[in-house]
């Protein structure tokens, strides 16, 4: 059995191949994206572990780190906090998403959190294209809120404060701005912009560019979710979630459930499009309850995108 604390976090890589879609007689490129999902970071996850994650995502040098959402458990306490705020010292651009966890308890508030403490670009039904440090990047990185906070005809307005105490705003100055983009519209992304808390696939695709890759970032893998992302033209989508049932029995269960989205990666195809979608899942990077997995293995993801 796999106990956490005591084994580093493992890599695993996927490539994924675009050059399918690809027009133009200019060279093949290459664009690498680690992807870490599901850390549940809390008290009684050790400080050294989340370092250990930190660190083994800024040794895989990817262009950008991209997070598919369930932070933390407990919501922005200071032990919270403290963790998310080892993000900082990621080197590449990073984004992120939310997951159901933070969905549970005081959305807008762990949302800042993760902007503020942790200099995240948290993609709110939203797009990136670039950033004031990286500049342009060479994919397109969306990202929609968890399908827990519902779906757009079912959605209701927050009524959360959206301040977090004792984390001064990154995103006033213009050297801490993220320029992201939602139907079409250029805005700085402030912590004290309220957005609707609301999973809008379709919408988030439907304005994001097509002139590049565009990868999409959302948390949970269900069915219903992927067939939505490949019909709204996403080239790649990034999930997390499942943790790949983590222990024994539920992987079986889980497996049941999810299928060809268990974790790892698949192929998606859509009528409404000459390409099909490629899905990666990772299984997660920490541990829901006990810090234990068997047979799985907490881990990040490095992915190569030819295109």
């Amino acid at each position: 059995m796999y106990i956490m604390p005591q084994l580093p976090v493992a890599v695993r890589r996927v490539t994924v191949d675009l050059t399918d879609r690809k027009t133009g007689d200019g060279p093949v490129q290459t664009t690498s994206v680690a992807l870490f999902s599901d850390t549940h970071w809390c008290g009684l996850v050790p400080m050294r572990v989340v370092r250990q994650t930190v660190d083994a995502l800024n040794g895989l040098k990817a262009d950008a780190v991209v997070f598919a959402g369930d932070m933390s458990d407990g919501g922005p306490v200071p032990s919270v906090v403290s963790r998310i705020a080892e993000l900082t010292r990621i080197e590449a651009p990073l984004f992120g998403v939310t997951g159901n966890h933070e969905a549970f308890d005081k959305p807008r508030a762990m949302i800042n959190t993760l902007k503020n403490a942790g200099r995240m670009h948290v993609l709110e039904n939203e797009w990136a294209d670039s950033t004031p440090k990286a500049g342009p990047l060479p994919i397109v990185i969306c990202g929609a809120h968890d399908t827990a906070f519902g779906q757009p005809e079912t959605s209701q307005t927050e009524t959360e404060t959206d301040v977090v105490e004792g984390y001064q705003s990154v995103s006033n100055s213009p050297a801490g701005s993220t320029q992201v983009k939602q139907r079409g519209v250029i805005s700085p992304a402030q912590p004290t912009t309220r957005k609707r808390l609301v999973c809008d696939i379709e919408g988030t695709l439907s304005s994001a560019p097509c002139d590049r890759p565009r990868l999409l970032l959302c948390h949970n893998p269900d069915r219903r979710t992927m067939a939505q992302a490949a019909d709204a033209g996403a080239d790649i989508v990034c999930s997390g979630h499942t943790h790949a049932g983590q222990v024994w029995p539920f992987n079986i269960a889980v497996r049941i459930v999810y299928k060809q989205f268990f974790a790892g990666h698949s192929l998606v195809e859509s009528d409404r499009r000459d390409h099909p979608m490629h899905a990666v899942v990772t299984s997660g990077a920490g541990c829901w309850g006990p810090q234990q997995r068997f047979p799985s293995r907490n881990e990040i993801c490095l992915l190569t995108v030819l295109h």
